[in-house]
């Protein structure tokens, strides 16, 4: 059977400020503040341009994929893939005042700012398939199916993150400490705490979105295409590499 395979690093974190501490019940103990205003929410949705590569052999291929799944190797030989890097960026900008004669300082969020998408995506299609022949538009059209479900994440998240850090910042409401660093503190945790869940959330989800283009029906409907061709080209690049180096189209099974 024919593999492709899709594959992505794993989503980047990065917030202001942020510390280990449980956030706990914020919006207490805020007496002598001033009242919570809406807290601006950016998010910024990215999705680089893909780039094409159809010149690189199966071999090279392969080689690609493995760095991309570690641990596993495929019982078919890859002759097509995507890949791409996920990533979620959070930063937060804090107001902070001290009002009257009181030893306290109050403070809350004035804007959380979301940078969410998919960066140095590529996908690559083995070049012993002959451009717009039916077996490489097979294959590159599989490999899309890899980066639409990227740009459906990339929409559902990006519109789930401004809801999910509006609520997140309302229950954060306005925070009292001796210091601006421990408003800081008390702050960052709590935004922290949030990033943990939406980001496994997302991770998961992709996942299993990207699982279900690389079922077993679609591997072998694309083995099945353009009436063998597709199989025949496989086979005899498969047979050429055997004689040259032998033992290298055999596949090792790992966990």
């Amino acid at each position: 059977m024919i593999f492709m395979r899709q594959s992505y690093l794993l989503a980047l974190l990065v917030v202001i400020s942020l510390w280990g501490m449980h956030p706990g019940n914020l919006l207490a103990a805020s007496e002598g503040c001033n009242n919570y205003t809406l807290t601006d929410i950016d998010v910024q949705p990215i999705f680089d341009t893909i780039e094409y590569d159809f010149s690189k052999p199966m071999l090279t291929i392969k080689e690609l994929s493995e760095k991309g799944k570690d641990g596993m190797h495929s019982e078919a030989w890859p002759v097509g893939l995507s890949t791409g890097e996920m990533y979620f960026r959070v930063a937060t900008d804090t107001y902070k005042v001290r009002t009257g004669h009181n030893t306290f300082i109050c403070g809350q969020l004035k804007a959380i700012h979301i940078e969410f998408g998919f960066q140095n995506n590529k996908i690559y299609v083995a070049k012993e398939f002959p451009k717009r022949s039916c077996p490489f538009r097979q294959v590159l059209g599989h490999e899309e199916k890899h980066k639409a479900v990227d740009r459906a994440i990339l929409e559902k998240y990006s519109e789930l993150a401004r809801a999910t850090f509006a609520e997140t910042s309302k229950t954060i409401g306005v925070v009292k400490g001796a210091s601006p660093t421990e408003i800081d503190d008390k702050i960052s945790a709590a935004v922290n705490e949030q990033i943990e869940k939406i980001s496994k959330e997302i991770k998961d989800d992709h996942s299993a979105r990207q699982r279900d283009v690389d079922s077993k029906e679609e591997y072998q409907r694309v083995t099945d295409s353009c009436e063998g061709q597709t199989m025949q080209i496989v086979k005899q690049r498969l047979d050429l590499l055997e004689t040259s180096y032998p033992g290298i189209t055999k596949v090792s099974h790992t966990r």
